[in-house]
């Protein structure tokens, strides 16, 4: 006898089949994905007697189908095109018509003995979704459409009181109500991955090799420094196993020769790169590998293309040659960094740095090509004394336009036309030296925090965790796997130390197995959750990671406590917004007094310090002798970076001799966004906006008006126009359409993009602010992106590492 469950679930399949676009029919893995599953959890019922425990219901049941209908409400949403708030006023009507006709169909007399039998069984077997729950989180977020909010809330309250938790109409209110969820938190960007493709197109590359040489079971991939953080932003081991790799090795360490074996060489197009290949076969006699395939991430210099054919002994084992042109690595799905940290240190004090904006421009039209489709570019870049904006961006600007010239030469089926309904493509370039403050600035939030406080490298933290009785060091990697993290990383560390140990608390009040603990659940910390976690082996990996998290967030709530960090944040935002924490303007005298207590401070390094001062010192013009005070308090090796300022347009020295009074710097402009901010209910070390999410956001509430003191260079059908005005100098031809890749999401291609990128390195805290606002990331698809990432401590350290005045 089939149980009440099961006929439930039944009937969820039957309407996802009756009711599902066509769009999501196409996407067969997740329609095979709930079809396992059905018969997964069928076939146990049935082992089992169809004795389904009601922990099971809540644990397994409900969680897996709710899960696998937000990753088709993910999918389904993105048929939103340019026209985004047409389809959302589409949507609403639909839902409102829906809901309209169940609860009608609720209220008839002839359904009252239906209802009370409904009732009772969903109440019988836990099935009942809490739609006050539901409506309480509803209540609490901000709507794009306070229409649709006002109308939905008034159903949902029908709802409400009618009591009935009938699940066909539970199912469809989850649906669609997460599917709005999903907008309001994450906007049109939601859905996009950019890892996603440029994971298929690497993954194309190694298929179109197995393709060519069927009858090759197994190749060697040799990756250099700066490729290998490529394919392991795209690619795991196991992923390249199954194409065929069974080994990766460093280009720059010594291998044992394998003179039978094909090997794959994805290097970049460096001269030390090269020379190390044309090392590996200087022996006649012994070469280091039977068969080579090269490919490169970027273009190579006909120098360096030359020395490889003059190398007879390469020349002769080469079986494909080929420019992948992928030269950038994705760290999550909307964000990029071209793997150049070096330029902070030398573009702002040497003058022949031609060549490594060169490098960074043509990684970054990498990148450009890596959409799916194209009809035009736009380039904005600020007109900086320093020109580095201007510099890349019409290096990038050239570059692309060679690459799309190459595509219609080519004459291949893929790049043959040019769809105009594609979404515009707009890149706007900054250099470090648009918002030198924040940087340096302790951000709240918890990647930001925890990158800045932990010793995390590569997004890899190394721990330690008892197993057997003894310690031993673990590595925890930060990455999409991780879903905690990533449902956290963007929210403030009060939030995080709430939320996380109360979705622990929820999963153990609904486990039957663990409902011994219960009685531990009111005061719960780390020591207890790990005594839980070590009861319930079956769940081990799950409660690890809530287990792993409250540790880092312990962690560095103890060095935030140690350190005083509540006060030096309140002190860096008094600095940077020129307001105190009730929004009055800031005591110069008081402010320095502050700082200058805390830099006697022991439990602060000499980095910390440091860090203060160069807040001091951007907020503040100070004369001679206030800024001597200060200075005078750190070590004297640190001091030349408060001098190197100057590079980035802050002059720390600006007051001299005749300057007897240190004054704000702060305009009266950022002083109002900080009163701003403080009154729409933000935490009081947050107060501060960054400059680029302030400039990023009046773009686009002008309507995508070039912002001021910017030019503009448009790359469209015609070629690279000229600047500012954004007429074409034509070039002749028709340009490519982009490469495809297996995303059956066709609508991607038509949303328009907008990538922000930050020539110098961009931190945690603007990557945070840029892609959780609204205003920001709801009008199309936001990518952000820099030449690194680069952490307080960084940012320092590239302070002194420039040249010395």
């Amino acid at each position: 006898m089939i149980t009440l469950m099961q006929t439930k679930y039944q009937i969820i399949i039957k309407e996802l089949q009756s009711n599902i676009s066509l769009s999501l029919l196409e996407n067969s893995k997740l329609i095979q994905q709930i079809f396992q599953f059905q018969v997964q959890f069928l076939q146990q019922a049935t082992l089992r007697k169809n004795k389904v425990s009601e922990s099971e219901i809540k644990i397994v049941f409900l969680p897996k189908i709710i899960k696998i209908l937000n990753q088709m409400i993910g999918i389904s949403h993105n048929i939103i095109r340019i026209n985004y708030f047409n389809y959302i006023n589409k949507k609403q009507t639909k839902l409102n018509s829906r809901l309209q006709s169940l609860i009608g169909n609720l209220r008839t007399k002839n359904n009252t003995q239906n209802k009370k039998q409904a009732h009772q069984k969903l109440k019988t077997n836990n099935l009942d979704i809490n739609f006050t729950e539901m409506w309480n989180q509803f209540k609490c977020r901000e709507t794009i459409c306070s229409k649709f909010k006002q109308k939905i809330e008034q159903q949902l309250t029908q709802i409400l009181q009618l009591k009935i938790f009938e699940y066909q109409l539970c199912k469809f209110i989850l649906q669609e109500i997460n599917f709005f969820f999903n907008i309001m938190d994450q906007g049109v960007s939601h859905g996009f991955s950019l890892r996603k493709i440029c994971k298929q197109r690497l993954k194309g590359v190694f298929v179109s090799l197995i393709q060519t040489n069927p009858n090759v079971s197994n190749y060697f991939l040799i990756v250099d420094q700066r490729t290998v953080k490529v394919v392991s932003a795209y690619m795991k081991m196991a992923e390249l196993m199954e194409l065929g790799v069974s080994a990766v090795e460093k280009l720059e360490l010594g291998r044992k020769p394998f003179p039978k074996l094909h090997a794959i060489y994805f290097i970049s197009p460096t001269q030390e790169s090269i020379q190390r290949i044309l090392d590996d076969f200087k022996d006649k006699k012994n070469p280091q590998y039977g068969v080579v395939h090269i490919f490169l991430s970027n273009e190579i210099d006909q120098g360096l293309m030359q020395k490889i054919a003059q190398c007879n002994q390469l020349i002769t084992k080469i079986a494909s040659f080929k420019i992948v042109n992928l030269d950038f690595a994705c760290t999550s799905d909307q964000v990029f960094t071209i793997e150049t940290p070096e330029i902070l240190t030398k573009a702002y004090t040497q003058q022949n740095i031609q060549q490594q904006l060169k490098e960074a421009s043509y990684k970054l039209a990498t990148l450009l090509i890596s959409f799916n489709k194209f009809y035009s570019f736009e380039f904005l870049y600020n007109q900086a004394e320093n020109r580095l904006s201007e510099q890349v961006a019409k290096l990038a600007a050239t570059r692309l336009q060679e690459l799309l010239a190459s595509f219609v030469k080519q004459k291949n089926e893929q790049y043959d036309n040019i769809e105009k309904e594609a979404g515009k493509i707009t890149v706007m370039i900054v250099d470090r030296s648009y918002d030198v403050a924040t940087p340096l600035l302790h951000d709240f939030y918890y990647q930001s925090m925890i990158y800045d406080l932990l010793d995390i490298t590569n997004d890899i933290y190394e721990t330690e965790v008892e197993a057997a009785g003894k310690q031993i060091k673990q590595k925890v990697i930060f990455n999409e796997n991780d879903d905690l993290f990533n449902r956290y990383k963007y929210r403030h560390i009060i939030q995080v130390l709430e939320g996380i140990p109360q979705e622990f608390r929820e999963f153990i009040q609904n486990n039957t197995t663990a409902k011994v603990h219960q009685g531990q659940m009111n005061n719960l910390d780390l020591n207890q959750m790990s005594e839980i976690v070590k009861t319930l082996p079956q769940y081990n990996e799950l409660l690890g990671k809530y287990t792993l998290h409250m540790k880092l967030i312990e962690k560095s709530w103890s060095i935030f406590e140690n350190k005083g960090l509540k006060e030096i944040g309140e002190i860096e935002q008094c600095l940077i917004t020129g307001i105190d924490g009730s929004g009055k303007s800031i005591s110069t005298t008081k402010i320095q007094s502050a700082v200058a207590t805390k830099l006697m401070s022991e439990t602060l390094d000499d980095y910390d310090k440091l860090r203060l001062i160069l807040l001091t010192s951007i907020g503040l013009e100070m004369s001679e002798k206030d800024r001597k005070i200060l200075t005078d308090k750190i070590k004297v090796e640190h001091q030349q970076a408060i001098l190197n300022l100057i590079y980035l347009g802050v002059n720390p020295q600006k007051g001299g001799q005749k300057k007897s009074k240190s004054s704000n710097r702060i305009n009266d402009d950022l002083k109002k966004q900080a009163k701003h901010k403080l009154a729409s209910a933000c935490t009081e070390l947050s107060r501060n906006t960054p400059l680029i999410e302030t400039l990023v956001e009046s773009y686009i509430e002008s309507n995508y008006k070039k912002p001021q003191k910017f030019d503009s260079i448009i790359i469209n059908e015609d070629g690279v126009g000229s600047k500012g005005g954004g007429k074409s100098i034509r070039k002749g031809g028709q340009l490519a359409r982009m490469i495809q890749t297996d995303d059956s999401d066709e609508t991607i291609n038509y949303t328009p993009k907008l990538i922000i990128f930050v020539i110098g390195g961009i931190s945690y805290s603007e990557i945070r602010s840029l892609l959780s606002n609204q205003k920001i990331t709801s009008s199309q698809i936001t990518l952000v992106g820099s030449t690194h990432i680069v952490k307080p401590k960084d940012f320092c350290q590239g302070l002194l590492d420039m040249k010395t005045i």
